[in-house]
């Protein structure tokens, strides 16, 4: 599950963490959602996805149901996510980066008129 309000790379049930031996990093205070703060044990691993290892710290949760993905883990492994109604994708920063600039140039067979697009 990715967790955009979730600041770090991920963050995973305490007592999985002890069958993946991981190595403990350290302790830090994390502010929750609510502004309060909590101390949280600290591990450093490896996400791999699609054949690509992407390593970080993770928090380790005593009270964690499942494994959280957070934007730190969004921007080292370089993906971005695109959310529409009919669910979300994990998509390569560099495609997404090509086909922005591909739809934002102007066609110039086609200008745009003076009153055309919307102005925010």
């Amino acid at each position: 599950m990715i967790d955009t309000g979730f600041t770090g790379f991920l963050m995973m049930p305490l007592t999985e963490s002890f069958e993946l031996a991981l190595t403990l990093y350290g302790t830090s205070s994390w502010t929750l959602a609510d502004g309060s703060s909590q101390p949280k044990l600290l591990g450093f691993g490896t996400v791999i996805l699609d054949d690509v290892h992407t390593h970080g710290v993770i928090v380790l949760e005593p009270n964690a149901s499942r494994p959280l993905l957070g934007m730190e883990f969004l921007r080292r492994s370089k993906r971005a996510l695109a959310v529409g109604s009919g669910g979300c994708l994990l998509i390569d920063e560099e495609f997404m980066s090509t086909e922005l600039a591909k739809a934002n140039k102007p066609d110039p067979a086609n200008p745009p008129s003076e009153d055309s697009g919307t102005q925010i």
